[in-house]
Formats: structure tokens, sequence, C-alpha cells
């Protein structure tokens, strides 16, 4: 079990690897696997590299606060798209949770 300076060592060390392979393996990954077996045209390749450039992450798809977006995705899925209502009841859990993550992220000393 990690405790202290342990557990802040292995996180900067797994961060570090996170990041190198950005830079090796991704690359590596997408050269060999998919340029070189999947595509069959330069096309496709310049294709991949306009999406890889391109590529972002909602904040909400990673953290779906109160289970709002979850909420509303369904809804819309299941042909009740009553956001005004899911808004309003979902409010004071996703203000909530987002001053706790705020509180967390202040304290990360």
């Amino acid at each position: 079990m990690l405790v202290g300076d342990d557990a802040e060592f292995v996180g900067a060390i797994l961060e570090a690897m996170h990041s190198e392979s950005h830079y090796t393996l991704v690359p590596a990954y997408f050269d060999s696997a998919l340029e070189r077996k999947f595509f069959r045209d330069e096309e496709s390749r310049e294709m991949l590299g306009i999406i890889l450039d391109n590529r972002s992450y909602p904040f909400d798809v990673i953290k779906d606060f109160g289970g709002l977006m979850g909420t509303l995705k369904n809804n819309i899925m299941n042909g009740k798209p009553d956001i005004v209502s899911v808004i309003d009841s979902s409010q004071n859990k996703v203000i909530s949770e987002i001053t706790k993550l705020i509180t967390q992220i202040e304290n990360l000393d």
C-alpha cells in the first residue's frame, strides 16, 4: 500500500509515463496498426491526421455532475425532452458536486 511521499512519487512517475506515451506509444500505434494495416489510401491517412489534431474531450462527458447530462441524454432518447425540469431538479446536486470539486482542487497542495 502506498502512503505519503510514495504515493506522490508514483503519481509523478505515472504522469511522466503518460505524457511520454503521447509522443512515443500513440504515434507508433497509429503508424503501425492504423496507417499500415487498415488504411488503403493517402486520403485516409490525412483524415486520421485531421481527426487527431482536432480532438477534444468535453468536460461534461468526463465528469457528469449530478448525472445531469446522462439524464438529459436518456430523456431525449426516450422522447421526453423536458430539459428545463431536468435542469431544475438537478441544479442543487450539480452545484454541490462542482463546489466539492473546486474545494478538492484548491486543497491539492
